[in-house]
């Protein structure tokens, strides 16, 4: 049974508490939750309180599945400065300096869907036609949470993805661009390890390799001086290379295992499960 979240639903169940910020397990609730997927907003040159005031906003919406006192992480967010512009959305996808740092934050996808413990980003694609920038990122179907299996399962639209930039002359017939990992997150509540139990048509290549150990998270927001505007800008850190990985064929997908602490092994049962869908 599907039920969906707003501000007045409550999941009766205990939370976990080893970490101040979590989400609430429930061996005994069966439901399956659909999490609301907030759209990507501009967060251009606010103070750290505003920005901090709009993720706890955020984490508002979802009352029963966070546990009460969340507060945004320090050591996730706490190197931004105040009043300073956040990379564009846009520059992911369009090599052009003047839209480096124009409208929709590139991060906000992230930032404004807590529980999106792990978000997918292509890296170094970018397109010669401005004028189809925007809304070019790999789309987020749908994230929803089982709190009897401390699970979460998101789903993404690859084909759609792939086909906005076929008709932009940017060939994915082989699947070779790369795809990242982000995992600012599952940082910010407490999941500092992560390791990839179980993946189909996928594939990641580098040494530590997150498919065959245990990695420790290090991503974070920061503000940089080298993002092209002048002064400084917010961004996330450059990903880690234990979290590229590209795709085979679709669909596929990866099945995640998150510690708060560094699991003795990876066998280990997992704090927490999350699972990417790639259709």
């Amino acid at each position: 049974m599907n039920k969906s979240v707003n501000n007045n639903n409550n999941i009766n169940n205990k939370c976990n508490n080893q970490n101040n910020n979590s989400i609430i397990i429930n061996s005994k609730d069966k439901h399956t939750y659909n999490i609301k997927v907030n759209s990507p907003t501009k967060l251009s040159f606010l103070t750290k309180k505003q920005i901090y005031g709009i993720r706890n906003s955020l984490v508002s919406q979802y009352h029963g599945i966070i546990a009460p006192g969340y507060k945004p992480s320090d050591t996730v967010y706490g190197q931004m400065t105040d009043n300073k512009q956040w990379v564009a959305l846009k520059s992911m996808f369009c090599e052009e300096e003047p839209l480096k740092n124009a409208g929709l934050s590139e991060e906000s996808r992230f930032f404004n869907n807590p529980l999106f413990l792990i978000g997918l980003d292509n890296y170094l694609v970018f397109l010669k036609d401005l004028s189809v920038c925007n809304n070019l990122h790999p789309p987020l179907v749908s994230i929803t949470y089982q709190p009897a299996n401390k699970k979460i399962v998101v789903i993404y639209n690859l084909i759609g993805f792939f086909t906005k930039f076929e008709k932009n002359g940017v060939s994915y017939k082989n699947l070779s661009i790369p795809f990242m990992l982000k995992a600012e997150n599952a940082r910010d509540f407490g999941y500092n390890y992560v390791y990839v139990n179980k993946s189909n048509k996928v594939y990641f290549s580098s040494s530590p390799c997150l498919s065959k150990e245990v990695i420790q998270i290090n991503q974070y927001i920061h503000t940089v001086n080298d993002c092209g505007y002048r002064g400084s800008c917010t961004d996330g850190l450059h990903p880690q290379r234990e979290f590229f990985f590209n795709v085979k064929s679709l669909p596929a997908s990866i099945s995640f295992s998150l510690w708060k602490k560094m699991p003795v092994n990876k066998q280990v049962n997992a704090d927490f499960n999350y699972e990417m869908i790639l259709k």
